[in-house]
């Protein structure tokens, strides 16, 4: 910790809002610094100063206005001839999208397990590649019996087809 000094977390520890890992912490360094318990009784007297003024009264009809203008606001959005186009577009939308996001969620594992999307024909072959490989990777244009020689060579002879 770069500054051991705990101003910064005085007001929630009179809230109580501090975690249980800092609040040892803040307890134990009041007790011994002088500076942080001054700071500590000051605003705990200022919160008591605070609470003892009378609380401000609310001007009259400010719960009724306030109701009234959300209402207002409400009816204003419902009118609105967007409100009933995007409504339209969007439930739909949604209802395709909740579909396509089960899809790809349950349906694509499902098909990949079951096979489905498992590829059609022949196994790959490793020994055919390392074949094909040898033969079309080489730079200099090479004869049958060349060819013959790497073939026989680079695989054992159980996987050479004649």
């Amino acid at each position: 910790m770069s500054n051991p000094h705990v101003v910064d977390r005085i007001s929630p520890y009179l809230d109580g809002a501090l975690p249980a890992s800092d609040l040892e912490y803040v307890q134990a360094h009041l007790e011994v610094c002088g500076a942080c318990g001054r700071a500590y009784t000051e605003l705990r007297a200022l919160r008591g100063l605070l609470r003892g003024l009378a609380r401000p009264a609310e001007p009259a009809g400010l719960v009724d206005r306030i109701h009234w203008r959300l209402a207002r606001e409400e009816a204003a959005l419902r009118e609105s001839p967007w409100h009933a186009a995007w409504a339209a577009l969007t439930q739909p939308l949604r209802v395709a999208l909740v579909g396509a996001t089960v899809l790809i969620i349950i349906g694509l594992p499902l098909g990949w397990m079951s096979g489905l999307f498992a590829p059609r024909g022949t196994l790959f072959d490793p020994d055919a590649y390392v074949r094909n490989y040898l033969l079309t990777s080489s730079d200099r244009l090479t004869d049958d019996v060349t060819r013959t020689v790497i073939v026989h060579t680079a695989l054992p002879e159980s996987t050479v087809q004649r």
